[in-house]
C-alpha cells in the first residue's frame, strides 16, 4: 500500500505544478492520498465481484451434485423396496408351499 500511495505522490508531485502554479505540499499529499484511497476502493471491488462469482459457481456445482445424490439415493430406496417385495413373495410362496 505504501508503494502504491509513494508511486500516487511521484505522479502527483510531476502533475499538479502543471495544473497549479506553485502548489502547496499539502495539495499534493492530499490528492496523491485521495487518489490512492480511489484506487484501492476499485482494486477491492473487483476482488470483491471475482470472489462472488467464484463462489456462486461453487455453490452452484454443489447444489447440481447434491440433487444428483438425491436421485442416486431415491433410485436406490426404491430398489430396496423392490428387493423387499421380492423377499417378500418368496416368503410367502414357500410358506404356501409347506402348508
Amino acid at each position: 500500500m505504501l508503494i502504491l500511495l509513494y508511486g500516487v505522490y511521484a505522479l502527483c508531485e510531476k502533475i499538479i505544478p502543471i495544473l497549479i502554479k506553485e502548489p502547496r505540499p499539502f495539495i499534493t499529499v492530499g490528492t496523491s492520498v485521495v487518489v490512492s484511497i480511489a484506487l484501492l476502493s476499485i482494486y477491492r471491488l473487483m476482488l470483491v465481484a471475482e470472489a462472488k462469482t467464484g463462489f456462486s459457481q461453487k455453490i452452484q456445482d454443489l447444489q447440481n451434485l447434491l440433487i444428483e445424490k438425491d436421485k442416486i439415493i431415491l433410485q436406490k430406496e426404491d430398489e430396496i423396496e423392490e428387493a423387499r417385495s421380492f423377499k417378500k413373495s418368496v416368503y410367502d410362496a414357500a410358506e404356501k408351499t409347506i402348508s
